[in-house]
C-alpha cells in the first residue's frame, strides 16, 4: 500500500484561507464540487490530484470541504491517542447505503423470494456462508491455505493440520459462538473468550490468549499483512482498561444519546477494537467477530449469511486506507464507515445473487430428478453440486457437516444415491463417494 500522507492542518488552513473561502462558498460550481467530494468522501491525497474549482487552489478547495464536513459532524464517546473524540457524519451516499442495508439485511429479502428454502435448506446456505467467512477472515490475517482444502476440513470436521487451517477452524468456531451470544450484551469477558477462540494454538505466547496487553509489554502495531507497512500505532497498554470499558459501553448502546444508527454503531465497534488493538495478536479477527455480534444483536439477521471478510480480502488495501484516513484526518471516521457500508452492501448483493443462482439450480435439478421422487433436499443439493463438480468427492462427514445432520443420516443419504446409480462408492479411509460416470447425461442436465 502506498504511503498515506496526512492532509494540511485544519487550523493552519482556516488561518490562511478562510477570508478567501467565505467569499466563494455560495458559488454554484463550488457548491457542486463540495457536494460531489463529500458524497464520495474524497480524501486529501486524492483530491489534490483532481481539478479544483476555477480560481481556487487545492488547499482553498480542501478548506471549503473541511468547513462543510465540520459543520455536520457528530462526536462519538471514543477518543484517539491525543484525547480527541472520533466524529463522523452521514453524507447522502451513506444514507442510501444504510437504507439498502436496512431493507435487505433485516427481513425483507424473504418476501422477494417466495421460493426461499425452508429452515433445513436455509441451514445449508448458512453453513456454507459461515465457512466462507471463516476462510476469508483467516486469509485476510495472513493464513496461507487453499479455499477448497479449508472448506473440506470444515465440512469433514477433521483436525487442522497446519497453522493456517487452525486459523480457519478457529474463526469458524468463533462465528458459531457469536450466534449463541447474539442476544447477550457485550462484555470484556465475552470479547476475551472470542479472542481465545480465534487465537487457539496460533500464538507464540499461548498465555496471551484472551488477555489485554499489560503495561510494560511492547505494543503491537496495526500492520498491513501484505506489505508489512505500519498503519497505526495503538494507545499505551496503561490506557487499555479505561478504553475497552468505553468500547463495551458504546457497543451496548450506552450512552443512548446522541443516536447512532445500529449499523454505524456496529462499524464503529469494529473500528474501535482495531484502533485500540488490545491484544498481542488476533485483533482484526476479534474486531470482525464483534461486528457480527453487533449486527445480529440489532436484528440484521441476514448478516450471518454474508461473507464480509471475503469482500474486504479482495481489496484489503482499501481497508487499511480507510483506517489510516480516519486517524490522520482529525479523527473523522466517516472514511471507515463509508468503506464498511460499501463492503456490507456488496456482500449482501453477492449473497442475493448466490441465492438466486442456487434457487434456479435447485429448480432445474428438481425437475430433472422427477424420476427419483424419493430424494430429499440434501440429496438434491449434493447431486446439483456433483453435476457442477464431476471430479469432486464426498464423505459421510463432509455431507453431515454441510447440512448439520447426524452421521447415520448422512450415510443413509449417500448410500441411497449409490443405489440409484447417481454416486459411486470408492473404498479407502475415509470412504469416498464420487459422481457416477456421465451423471449429467443420466439426469438430463448435459448441455
Amino acid at each position: 500500500m502506498a504511503k498515506v500522507l496526512p492532509p494540511p492542518d485544519a487550523k493552519t488552513l482556516y488561518r490562511k484561507h478562510l477570508p478567501r473561502v467565505v467569499t466563494v462558498l455560495a458559488r454554484p460550481d463550488v457548491v457542486a464540487y463540495v457536494q460531489k467530494h463529500n458524497n464520495a468522501y474524497t480524501p486529501w491525497e486524492k483530491l489534490k490530484r483532481l481539478p479544483a474549482p476555477q480560481g481556487l487552489t487545492h488547499e482553498e478547495a480542501w478548506t471549503c470541504i473541511k468547513l462543510s464536513r465540520g459543520q455536520r459532524c457528530r462526536e462519538t464517546p471514543l477518543a484517539d491517542t491525543s484525547g480527541r473524540r472520533f466524529r463522523y457524519w452521514l453524507p447522502d451516499s451513506a444514507l442510501e447505503l444504510l437504507h439498502r442495508i436496512d431493507r435487505d439485511a433485516s427481513g425483507l429479502l424473504v418476501s422477494e423470494h417466495p421460493t426461499l428454502p425452508a429452515a433445513h435448506e436455509s441451514e445449508r446456505y448458512l453453513v456454507a456462508s459461515l465457512m466462507e467467512e471463516a476462510i476469508a477472515s483467516s486469509i485476510l490475517e495472513g493464513a496461507v491455505t487453499t479455499r477448497a482444502e479449508a472448506r473440506r476440513m470444515l465440512k469433514e470436521g477433521r483436525p487442522p493440520r497446519t497453522e493456517a487451517e487452525r486459523m480457519v477452524a478457529n474463526n469458524y468456531a468463533a462465528i458459531q459462538r457469536i450466534r449463541q451470544y447474539q442476544n447477550q450484551p457485550l462484555s470484556e469477558d465475552m470479547l476475551n473468550e472470542l479472542h481465545r477462540i480465534v487465537t487457539r494454538e496460533t500464538l507464540e505466547q499461548p498465555e496471551a490468549a484472551g488477555q489485554f496487553q499489560q503495561p510494560g509489554e511492547r505494543r503491537v502495531n496495526v500492520v498491513n499483512t501484505r506489505d508489512g507497512e505500519v498503519v497505526h500505532i495503538p494507545p499505551p497498554a496503561e490506557e487499555l482498561p479505561a478504553r475497552m470499558a468505553e468500547v463495551v459501553a458504546f457497543a451496548n448502546g450506552e450512552p443512548t444519546e446522541p443516536f447512532h444508527h445500529p449499523v454505524v454503531r456496529a462499524i464503529l465497534l469494529h473500528f474501535a477494537i482495531a484502533y485500540v488493538h488490545p491484544y498481542a495478536d488476533g485483533n482484526g479477527r476479534t474486531a470482525r467477530a464483534a461486528f457480527y455480534w453487533s449486527m445480529l444483536r440489532q436484528g440484521y439477521w441476514l448478516v450471518q449469511y454474508v461473507a464480509v471478510s471475503s469482500v474486504i480480502r479482495r481489496a484489503r488495501a482499501r481497508y487499511y486506507r480507510a483506517l489510516k484516513h480516519s486517524e490522520i484526518d482529525e479523527g473523522d471516521v466517516t472514511y471507515f464507515i463509508l468503506y464498511h457500508l460499501r463492503v456490507i452492501d456488496q456482500a449482501v448483493a453477492e449473497f442475493r445473487d448466490y441465492l438466486s443462482r442456487k434457487q434456479t439450480e435447485m429448480e432445474t435439478i428438481s425437475h430433472r430428478l422427477q424420476e427419483y421422487p424419493g430424494l430429499n433436499y440434501r440429496q438434491r443439493a449434493l447431486v446439483a453440486h456433483a453435476v457442477r463438480h464431476p471430479d469432486g468427492y464426498y464423505t459421510i462427514n463432509s455431507h453431515a457437516g454441510s447440512h448439520k445432520v447426524t452421521y447415520h443420516t448422512a450415510r443413509s443419504d449417500l448410500l441411497c444415491l449409490v443405489t440409484l446409480g447417481l454416486l459411486r462408492q470408492v473404498r479407502g479411509r475415509p470412504i469416498r463417494f464420487v459422481p457416477a460416470a456421465d451423471l449429467a447425461k443420466t439426469i438430463g442436465c448435459e448441455d
